[in-house]
């Protein structure tokens, strides 16, 4: 099963199978990353947040805003880290917010990434579209700003943005958008979108029925056990191949006898 980089690659390949959770590898080096894919008639989307009905509480602290939270098939973090390695090369961004009415408006970004860890990621966002208010690059700009949780305050303002308004963002002083509040009005969900086509091949999906509950944190431990299974499986096949080598030589010196 080869890795893939993300979910417009899946696309690239043929994939249109909206909703399933593929396994992606932005970097060969770097760890695998769990994720859900939605595709529309011209891109693959990789989803990065997704709030739908409360069931999962989003008032958290740094570390798993970093590593992740929540279930694949349902409401989820995808983690800072994730999002970090995935949008390492030019990404696009689209932000969906659909009230209890039905009605959805959208919030596009033609360019979008966040900076590693060292700088608490910092994001960058740029070339607003849509119709949902641009609360991110216009006046209350929050680009270059740090990521914020209530047990790390990386905010311009007096108070901790995130402890006051009960969520996790890129806080200036303070919001305009809030999409990871505690409690949320609409559901939201938010997909980033690879701006050059990718060259690798195609991995497969992971599909959940309803009942199932697979979360971030399972994922993670999945991916390491797969990588750990991977290297494990390499030893043996090392340790093996060895052993043979060492009975040829063995059994040819004895036929020389």
């Amino acid at each position: 099963m080869s890795d893939i980089l993300d979910c417009q690659d899946a696309f690239e390949k043929g994939e249109r199978k909206s909703g399933a959770v593929y396994i992606l590898r932005p970097d060969p080096s770097l760890r695998l990353i769990w994720a859900v894919c939605q595709f529309d008639h011209e891109s693959g989307w990789t989803v990065i947040q997704r709030r739908l009905d409360g069931t999962v509480d989003f008032y958290r602290g740094w570390e798993e805003y970093v590593d992740g939270f929540g279930y694949m098939n349902g409401e989820y973090w995808m983690g800072l880290e994730a999002i970090y390695l995935l949008t390492k090369t030019n990404r696009r961004l689209s932000i969906f917010l659909e009230s209890h009415d039905g009605e959805v408006r959208t919030a596009n970004y033609s360019s979008f990434y966040i900076d590693e860890s060292s700088t608490d990621y910092v994001n960058y966002a740029s070339g607003y579209s849509g119709d949902a208010g641009d609360s991110w690059t216009g006046d209350f700009d929050l680009n270059n700003m740090k990521f914020t949780t209530f047990d790390k305050d990386n905010d311009m303002d007096g108070s901790n943005c995130a402890a006051k308004f009960h969520g996790a963002w890129w806080y200036r002083s303070c919001h305009r958008s809030n999409l990871n509040a505690h409690r949320r009005e609409s559901k939201v969900e938010i997909m980033q979108e690879m701006m050059q086509k990718p060259q690798a091949k195609l991995n497969q999906p992971i599909t959940f029925d309803n009942d199932s509950r697979t979360s971030i944190k399972e994922g993670l431990n999945r991916s390491e056990n797969r990588e750990e299974l991977a290297a494990s499986q390499k030893e043996k096949k090392l340790a093996a191949n060895q052993t043979a080598e060492g009975k040829h030589k063995k059994g040819a010196k004895t036929g020389e006898d």
